[in-house]
């Protein structure tokens, strides 16, 4: 389970670590904390206490910490991707071509799967990425966080259907790991961290 405490006058982690003291007797115990630079405020992640129920802990906290976030850490899957998908976005959308030089203002954010960095399409495109993953999880299949980039930022070739927006740069935050039965799985404090980052 993750709560996000809002930041106002304290310290963000001076705020979070009374959220702890106030749980820590109850049986929750920190797992993680961080600071949310961005979103504001900062994240924790519990464990909960022996025998509780996740829904009863979920309603319980939300009442008795009005001003915090509390959500599940629950298990994220990717959308399947389906390749022709690519081959009509751009006429699903009325998009127009754009040059190859069309750049934008600020870099294009993306929280996906791992991104094949050599992939024909990303290959020597402005793309950065940074993981999310604890030290020692596998990253998940690239599949579909290299598909998504390559629609965003993709370089037009013989063998590529060109991205939306092929001059831009692209921020890429990999937050997916493998699990045994699946390819790809991320939780909901990954992906706020992500989130931050990006802001």
């Amino acid at each position: 389970m993750v709560v996000i405490a809002p930041s106002e006058a304290e310290p963000v982690l001076a705020e979070a670590t009374a959220l702890a003291e106030a749980l820590t007797p109850r049986g929750y115990r920190v797992l993680r904390r961080q600071p949310l630079n961005f979103l504001g405020g900062a994240l924790t992640a519990f464990r909960l206490p022996p025998g509780q129920n996740l829904g009863g802990a979920v309603t319980e906290l939300r009442q008795d910490f009005p001003g915090h976030i509390v959500a599940p850490n629950g298990l994220l899957t990717p959308a399947a991707t389906e390749p022709a998908a690519q081959l009509y976005a751009k006429t699903l959308i009325g998009w127009r071509a754009e040059p190859a030089k069309c750049e934008t203002a600020q870099p294009i954010g993306l929280i996906d799967t791992p991104v094949d960095m050599k992939h024909p399409a990303l290959n020597g495109q402005k793309l950065a990425t940074r993981s999310f993953l604890p030290a020692g999880l596998k990253p998940g299949s690239a599949e579909h966080g290299t598909a998504v980039a390559a629609l965003l930022i993709g370089k037009e070739s013989d063998n590529s259907f060109g991205g939306l927006l092929p001059g831009a740069a692209l921020q890429h935050a990999n937050v997916f790991h493998a699990a045994d039965d699946r390819p790809a799985v991320a939780t909901v404090e990954r992906v706020v961290a992500a989130v931050d980052w990006l802001g």
